[in-house]
């Protein structure tokens, strides 16, 4: 393995709550939800922001803030029946499934067991939550005994709050964005330092930075697959020798952006 597959490596599309990234949003957005887990009034809380963002990680990250004092109940996907959520809340208490029970008595039992604990469900990609499933968490947001944090795209977001479920409804709405120009490059040097990989991130100049960070619209998930590939361009290079493109320069830069398909060849 060569230091470039290295690098490579390290920019992995893979959730790792230890390397939580420090930017501006993200911090904001952090300090924000824990605030409205904390609040007496507020049990509806919608995270937003486009697709690649970072959502998926705030929200495994503050699930381990917090799970020893709160419970958590994290739903990676909406795909559910009501009987199925309810199912899975009173396995999440009790270690075990119930099969016999019906809707009203799964419904009646989880509420039970829920009472006198501070509870909170996350359910990612909620924007494609049916009706049927918005009017259960209005229900069950309503009993005050869970709180509820709806990640979602930012340009669903709106369709959502103004929905007779949530209209009239207080409500927290916090939204994640895309990484500044600065934080780019703060975050690739980072990650290729803390890896004993200094010797590739002094490769980098300023200008290539911005380049990267047109070329992925400063967009997390983007940015770790452009670097990854890059890097894998890297290691072709070194590996066969092509000394022209060992070094970071525009037509590299441009080669993993086509890669990708962010800039149109046509």
């Amino acid at each position: 393995m060569n230091r470039f597959d290295k690098a490579q490596q390290i920019f992995n599309d893979i959730i790792n709550t230890q390397e939580y990234f420090d930017s501006f949003s993200a911090e904001e957005v952090r300090k924000k939800l824990f605030e409205a887990l904390n609040s007496k009034n507020i049990f509806l809380i919608f995270l937003t922001g486009d697709p690649g963002v970072g959502k998926t990680f705030m929200l495994s990250y503050v699930k381990e803030k917090i799970q020893k004092r709160r419970n958590i109940i994290f739903f990676k996907d909406p795909f559910f029946t009501k009987e199925e959520f309810f199912k899975k809340l009173i396995y999440k208490r009790l270690g075990e499934y119930e099969t016999n029970l019906n809707y009203g008595e799964l419904k009646e039992k989880t509420i039970q067991l829920y009472q006198n604990i501070e509870n909170a469900i996350f359910i990612d990609e909620a924007q494609i939550l049916t009706d049927e499933q918005l009017e259960l968490i209005r229900i069950l947001s309503d009993t005050k005994l869970f709180k509820f944090v709806l990640s979602m795209h930012y340009k669903e977001r709106r369709k959502i709050l103004k929905s007779d479920y949530f209209k009239s409804r207080f409500h927290a709405d916090i939204n994640l964005k895309p990484l500044q120009t600065s934080e780019v490059s703060r975050y690739i040097q980072s990650k290729l330092l803390n890896n004993s990989l200094g010797e590739i991130s002094s490769m980098f100049e300023e200008r290539h930075f911005e380049m990267i960070a047109n070329f992925t619209q400063r967009n997390f998930r983007m940015l770790k697959r452009y670097m990854s590939t890059l890097f894998e361009l890297l290691s072709y290079a070194h590996d066969n020798n092509l000394k022209e493109y060992q070094k970071i320069n525009k037509k590299l830069l441009t080669m993993a952006a086509i890669d990708l398909g962010l800039i149109d060849v046509k």
